[in-house]
């Protein structure tokens, strides 16, 4: 009978001998606990300001009433540059697309039933899984930006879209 031939996968081995072929490499998932300050790498600064990914994720809980979306790198801040939009530092992994849905009042404030459904869901998928969802009212956009834009970059940097499409008042 014939053999089969075997194809060698490329491999990487690091500076201390561990070896990892494509394959591995590829079916891995890794979560930095460290992010470096896009601006830092930007200009070259080594080694650039690192945030604590901990940290960046404490700005989407609940409890946080001052979401501005953003963070000041202190290398960046004694060079004059602006603070940084934090969704440009984590990359989110879900994006959460939704249609606001039917509007309602509450508490004097006006809701949209879908809107409301989808921000309820977020944090559970957060904690539950480890990911980073992009949701608009909740980081993704910030006052003065450009909404569709920040819309684009947020499901172009997310692996994963969700959509809800329309009314869900069904799950009242």
């Amino acid at each position: 009978g014939a053999e089969e031939e075997s194809i060698a996968q490329p491999e990487k081995v690091c500076g201390r001998g561990h070896r990892v072929n494509a394959e591995q490499a590829l079916s891995r998932t890794v979560v930095h606990q460290s992010l470096p300050c896009p601006s830092c790498l930007d200009r070259g600064h080594n080694p650039p300001w690192c945030f604590g990914r901990q940290d960046l994720l404490t700005f989407f809980d609940e409890d946080n009433r001052q979401k501005q979306g953003v963070v000041t790198c202190p290398k960046c801040m004694r060079e004059g540059l602006p603070p940084l939009r934090i969704m440009h530092i984590l990359a989110p992994d879900v994006f959460l697309s939704y249609h606001w849905g039917q509007q309602y009042e509450q508490n004097g404030r006006t809701l949209y039933r879908t809107q409301e459904i989808v921000r309820k869901l977020r944090q559970p998928i957060e904690v539950g899984t480890d990911v980073l969802c992009w949701l608009d009212i909740e980081g993704g956009v910030t006052p003065g930006q450009d909404h569709l834009k920040e819309i684009q970059d947020g499901v172009v940097r997310a692996t994963v879209v969700v959509v809800f499409p329309g009314s869900v008042d069904f799950l009242r």
